[in-house]
Parts: structure tokens; C-alpha cells; sequence
């Protein structure tokens, strides 16, 4: 968290790459702070004894536009919804810091995809981002999406599932084809069937809870790669979550653990569960 914001730096499309929107944010004295990440637009300052923090959302989610700057409170629009913190000094900063979704999410492709027997594909998944704001002793005053994703239920029935986010996805298998968003987050998803029978991919679920976060070239934001072995008996999906950091960005920086850390192997739901059709 030792990187500072850059004040008042305009970052746009491609040219939004290389750009860190996360580390300390600068409080000066009778000014407030804006960090603007796509539809986000953060707002916090610093009183005696108290931070205040504001949050305003505009509508379009795939908005990738970067920008920090100051204004005086009178340059602010008169609807931001402020929330007030006790605690810190006048000169302490507030840290920012990217987070991934507080609830699994589903991942629903765009077009049909199926998986013959024996085949394995790997697909290139973006998911979205949560931003958390700290105080310098670690405590979290707010934990929030940039963008809200709707609800979805992932399960055969209300009382088999689990409440998730929902997302699309085109599928990409080639990197080169994900669009940078400074406010999304990319998993490499292998799924591997050894069963008998093609399998539709209609639903993926990713547990992002216990993937961890790393920074790659160009500060896109990565997670551990997982991988999705099908048993061919037991009818069952072994999860594994890569120890390393992404395979096609080997050199990646660690950012920080998930919500929910947990060991390389898990078995996740019924096949059934995971792949609705079957």
C-alpha cells in the first residue's frame, strides 16, 4: 500500500494501462479527494477526527476511464450520499486497495459451448472488481463493487445453491482478445472432461472468494489460475487452484489473499449442479 495516487491524471482505453488506481490516497487540508474508475467515483476527505467518504455510480458498466483529482466542496455535485469515520490524525492517508466479489460469480457465455470427452479448453474469464478503502492500521471503512452485478441463484432448486453474482462472458480462449478494464479482474479457467459424455458449458462458477490477487504487465489485474477436472465415475468436479502466479504472467506481483483462503484442492459441487443440462 506504499504507492501514492497520481493527482489529476487522465487515463482512457488502452492508454488507461500501466496506470495503479490502488495505494495511499493524499488528503491535503480543506480539499477532497476523487479517484473516478469507470462508473465509480469515490470521493473522501479528512476532518479532525473523522474521514467522510462519498460514493456516486454512473450507468455504464463498461466505462474504463481512470482519473484522481482534488476539488474544494463547492465544486461537488450536491447529491453525494456521504458516510462519516471516527478516528486518524488530520494528515493521516486513506489506502485503496482492489478486492474480488464477496460472493461467488456465475459466468453465463454468450453463445453455446461444448466440451467433447477427453477435451480440455481453457478460457480467459473477467469478473468484477471490488474496491476496499483503509485506514494505515488496516481497518476497512467501506468494501464495495464499482458496479453492482445482479443477483443470480446457482443450484437445481431454492433449497440445493447458493445465492452468486452473475456475469457474461464471451468464452475468450485467447487473451489477446480480452478487452483491459481497469475494474475487472481476469481468471484463467481450464476445464478438463474426463467423463464419457460431452458436456454443455451453459454456467461457470468461480469461487473468487479464495483466489488471490496479483498485478501483471500493464497493471491488469489477475487471480491464481484454477483449473476444473470432470470425473468420469464419480460424476463429481475437482477444483484446483494454481499455488503460482498466472501462467501467462509468470512475473505478476502479489497483491493480496482472498476473503476466503483456502488449500490447492477442493471438491465442489455435483456435476449436475455445475452444468444445469446434464
Amino acid at each position: 500500500m506504499a504507492d501514492s495516487l497520481n493527482d489529476s491524471k487522465t487515463m482512457s482505453g488502452e492508454s488507461a494501462e500501466g496506470v495503479r488506481w490502488w495505494g495511499s490516497s493524499p488528503l491535503p487540508e480543506g480539499k477532497i479527494h476523487c479517484l473516478s474508475l469507470g462508473p465509480l467515483n469515490l470521493y473522501s476527505e479528512k476532518l479532525e477526527n473523522e474521514w467522510r467518504i462519498g460514493l456516486l455510480r454512473g450507468t455504464d458498466p463498461l466505462e474504463s476511464a481512470v482519473t484522481t483529482a482534488h476539488f474544494s466542496a463547492g465544486d461537488l455535485p450536491a447529491n453525494i450520499p456521504w458516510e462519516r469515520f471516527a478516528g486518524g490524525q488530520l494528515d493521516s492517508p486513506l489506502f485503496i486497495s482492489p478486492a474480488l466479489a464477496d460472493r461467488p460469480v456465475v459466468s453465463r457465455p454468450t453463445n453455446a459451448y461444448y466440451l467433447p470427452s477427453t477435451e480440455s479448453v481453457t478460457f480467459f474469464i473477467g469478473t468484477p472488481v471490488w474496491v476496499k478503502v483503509m485506514t494505515a492500521k488496516g481497518n476497512v471503512l467501506k468494501d464495495f463493487p464499482v458496479f453492482r452485478p445482479s443477483d443470480t441463484w446457482f443450484g437445481p432448486t431454492t433449497d440445493q445453491g447458493q445465492l452468486c453474482y452473475a456475469s457474461r462472458t464471451f468464452c475468450n480462449v485467447d487473451l489477446a482478445s480480452v478487452p483491459y478494464r481497469p475494474h475487472r479482474a481476469v481468471t484463467s479457467v481450464t476445464i478438463k472432461n474426463k467423463s464419457p459424455e460431452t458436456i454443455p458449458i451453459e454456467k461457470i462458477k468461480l469461487p473468487v472468494g479464495n483466489l488471490s490477487l496479483y498485478i501483471g504487465p500493464g497493471n491488469r489485474i489477475w487471480t491464481q489460475d484454477i483449473t476444473y477436472e470432470i470425473v468420469e465415475k464419480e460424476r463429481v468436479i475437482q477444483l484446483r487452484l494454481s499455488d503460482n502466479p498466472p501462467a501467462l504472467a509468470p512475473d505478476s506481483e502479489f497483491l493480496s489473499k482472498g476473503r476466503e483462503p483456502s488449500g490447492g484442492n477442493l471438491l465442489v459441487q455435483a456435476i449436475s449442479y455445475f452444468f444445469p443440462e446434464m
